[in-house]
């Protein structure tokens, strides 16, 4: 096989995974587009009596909504188009406690997906990606801590 065949291939995979390190991260910044409608949905129906709670899930919102512009940095650093494709439709008249155990539940779902998403990046051998999904993981943790201490307080 010729030495230009070889690179004409090598070329072709790294396009290839690069696509796929491209669906992961859209996938991940469908995800954060949902939490950030659904926070700012919730923030918004809570009475002035939550205050303090509504400041801090209005700022867990804005934490996502920049994980979503770095994903999409980093998509279009790759080549890709950034979605703007919410994973799933918003969810509508919660009751306070409805409220900590739905968003409880999604950041652990998140956490979950995104470690699956990790070892894919992992497998990609996209170091970058990888350290960027990491430390959104990280924000998701405190704000999954965040919602499990509405649930037991």
């Amino acid at each position: 096989m010729s030495q230009e065949v070889i690179d004409l291939l090598k070329k072709s995979m790294a396009r290839i995974m690069s696509q796929e390190v491209v669906n992961i991260l859209n996938a991940a910044r469908s995800m954060e587009l949902f939490a950030v409608r659904q926070y700012m949905q919730q923030h918004y129906l809570l009475t002035p009596e939550h205050q303090k709670l509504v400041k801090k899930l209005r700022k867990i919102a804005i934490t996502e909504m920049e994980h979503c512009e770095a994903l999409a940095e980093r998509v279009v650093e790759l080549g890709g188009d950034p979605t703007s494709k919410i994973a799933q439709e918003i969810i509508h008249g919660q009751s306070l406690d409805e409220i900590w155990r739905f968003d409880a539940k999604l950041e652990a779902d998140t956490i979950v997906k995104y470690n699956e998403f990790l070892d894919e990046l992992r497998q990609l051998n996209d170091h970058v990606s990888y350290t960027l999904l990491n430390l959104i993981v990280d924000d998701e943790h405190e704000h999954l801590q965040f919602f499990h201490n509405q649930i037991t307080s």
